[in-house]
């Protein structure tokens, strides 16, 4: 609050997750809509997975990921790349399934967990999301499927391997996924020059 009594800014970034509780949303969004600076949030997967917009968004999709790529500090990323390809459609949790057990993230004094949750869109696209301990690390398997479109997807380091059947047609893409260093250069170019940028309002 300080800071923007101090301050006006032409852009502000937020980091996610942005609040710790409903009422800050509420108190922030108010603040927002009083000063003349356009509000981004940091959630860039949904324009760097932009390969995956070849789906109608017309179609009703159905989004599974699986690996071992950290529940709790990723979920968002995933949840972002859905519903930007299902044109922003309300989501809510249908199912949660998480093993009892914590575990030690390797960031120092944080955890882990394990297990599966499962979304759903007001259109009744569905996103499930499996993080399985027992299996190798920082290899992400994407499958997701519409009526006219499916997708297998295996993402290991920057890269994203595809294998793609569409209309009767198969094909493989290979794409590489940015590191936030190099995307924040761009980000920055963007809003000083375009006065826009690619991440979500």
């Amino acid at each position: 609050d300080k800071i923007l009594d101090n301050y006006c800014p032409k852009h502000i970034i937020l980091e996610k997750v942005l609040f710790s509780n409903i009422n800050n949303y509420q108190k922030y969004k108010k603040i927002f809509s009083k000063i003349d600076t356009k509000v981004w949030v940091n959630l860039y997967m949904g324009y760097e997975f932009s390969f995956l917009e070849k789906f109608n968004p017309d179609e009703i999709l159905k989004f599974n990921v699986s690996g071992n790529w950290g529940l709790c500090c990723n979920t968002v990323h995933f949840v972002e790349i859905f519903h930007k390809l299902i044109s922003r459609q309300i989501l809510r949790i249908n199912k949660t399934d998480f093993k009892d057990k914590l575990v030690k993230s390797k960031r120092e004094g944080y955890y882990e967990l394990f297990g599966k949750i499962g979304l759903i869109s007001s259109r009744s696209d569905e996103l499930i999301l499996e993080c399985n301990q027992h299996v190798e690390e920082e290899v992400i398997k994407m499958e997701i499927s519409s009526k006219s479109m499916k997708l297998k997807c295996t993402w290991v380091d920057e890269h994203v391997n595809c294998e793609f059947s569409m209309n009767g047609r198969n094909f493989t893409e290979r794409h590489y996924v940015r590191r936030q260093s190099e995307r924040t250069l761009h980000l920055v170019r963007d809003l000083i020059k375009n006065d826009n940028c690619k991440l979500p309002k």
